[in-house]
């Protein structure tokens, strides 16, 4: 459970003798009103209004309850919940915080000499000779651990491409995998100090989500980021573009209307003028 059920039964815990709207209990904790009618805990009464309210009917019945799932209590600090194993010994589910301790990042470069360098050791890993041998490499963000590099780097958003970006742009240093939308975490990374010095491309699909990541990228790196668009966008986009790429992004496609970025404004006018997105992998065909 997380911190939406958390909060939930901390309002019910002290709610007192006048109880809790069953209405404002979130959608996503229907389970756990049942669950806690069903062990005992809790029961629902009809109010002075017109609606029914939540109360407790047993404490000892709901502090069981609350222990068998919450090992510390429902008083934990958020900032205690540093990585999934803070998370199950407080709240016994590691999913209730999003990013664990330790953050892997896959990396490929087809020129030979290109190499990362670890800020805290000064240890080069060499990502190019790593790429010959085996594909690729990988690395780490953790605290403590960060990584340096200097050239062009392109972040990439789908696997197929991220294997095989060669194909498309063989001239860049270094790939990176964003696989989807990127984390806060490696993003972070690609705005350190460390990362200065690199000049970024970002290519992903040709839709609201991607061009929104161009632009999550660009606010933490302004002046260092620009978009792959090829020259035949506009043709492969009525030719082999998908309208779900755009009926299910419309509330992104609609945050980024009043965009300033003339590659965003360009996008903007395809997506409306074709009806569709287009997959990045169209550009391995």
């Amino acid at each position: 459970m997380g911190e939406v059920e958390r909060s939930f039964l901390r309002r019910l815990r002290d709610a007192g003798p006048e109880g809790l709207a069953a209405s404002s209990a979130p959608a996503r904790c229907t389970p756990l009103v049942a669950q806690l009618t069903t062990c005992g805990a809790v029961e629902k009464r009809l109010g002075k209004g017109r609606g029914f309210r939540l109360h407790l009917r047993d404490l000892a019945a709901f502090a069981s309850f609350i222990e068998s799932q919450y090992p510390t209590g429902l008083d934990v600090a958020q900032e205690d919940l540093v990585d999934h194993a803070s998370a199950v010994a407080l709240l016994g589910d590691a999913k209730a915080v999003r990013h664990g301790s330790h953050h892997g990042v896959f990396l490929r470069s087809v020129k030979r000499h290109v190499a990362i360098e670890r800020v805290d050791s000064g240890a080069v890993l060499p990502v190019g000779e790593l790429t010959a041998t085996a594909g690729g490499a990988a690395i780490v963000l953790a605290a403590g651990i960060g990584w340096r590099f200097a050239g062009t780097v392109v972040t990439i958003e789908n696997a197929e491409t991220f294997w095989r970006y060669e194909q498309v742009l063989p001239d860049v240093d270094l790939a990176i995998f964003t696989s989807g939308r990127m984390s806060e975490r490696k993003l972070a990374w690609l705005a350190s100090p460390a990362m200065a010095q690199v000049r970024y491309l970002h290519w992903g699909d040709y839709d609201p989500v991607g061009a929104a990541e161009y632009l999550r990228l660009l606010a933490a790196c302004p002046g260092r980021v620009r978009m792959h668009l090829p020259a035949n966008l506009e043709e492969s986009l009525a030719k082999y573009g998908k309208s779900s790429l755009i009926t299910g992004q419309t509330e992104v496609l609609d945050g980024l209307r009043d965009c300033g970025d003339r590659t965003v404004q360009e996008l903007v006018r395809l997506f409306d003028r074709y009806g569709r997105g287009l997959e990045q992998e169209i550009l391995l065909a």
